[in-house]
């Protein structure tokens, strides 16, 4: 459902030299949109995404969903890295919250 946001987890990408290596429990695959690091399962992230959509959101409440999702992603790993690119397992990586509020900032 293109309407519905997917995280997944990465291992604490401070014991992994920065590579993302999926959770324990994460799922993997293209529907991932971002993943949360020090998260052992895709459950946990749910939250952890909710709430950066909902700090975006309370910053500027006239944005509508697909514009806190397009700062979402440009605020993120893979879109900065990756030539604007998505990772076909990572998605758009993990948000920056900080890149993102300011991102924010800027539409007020």
């Amino acid at each position: 459902m293109p309407e519905v946001i997917a995280t997944t987890g990465i291992k604490d990408t401070r014991t992994t030299n920065g590579v993302f290596e999926l959770g324990e429990t994460s799922t993997s695959g293209i529907e991932n949109d971002f993943v949360v690091d020090h998260s052992t399962s895709s459950s946990e992230t749910v939250s952890a995404t909710a709430a950066m959509f909902s700090l975006i959101w309370s910053i500027n409440p006239n944005l509508s969903a697909r514009q806190i999702t397009d700062i979402m992603i440009c605020s993120s790993t893979y879109f900065n890295t990756n030539n604007g690119q998505r990772h076909p397992i990572f998605g758009w990586g993990k948000v920056d919250c900080k890149a993102a509020a300011k991102a924010t900032l800027a539409t007020l």
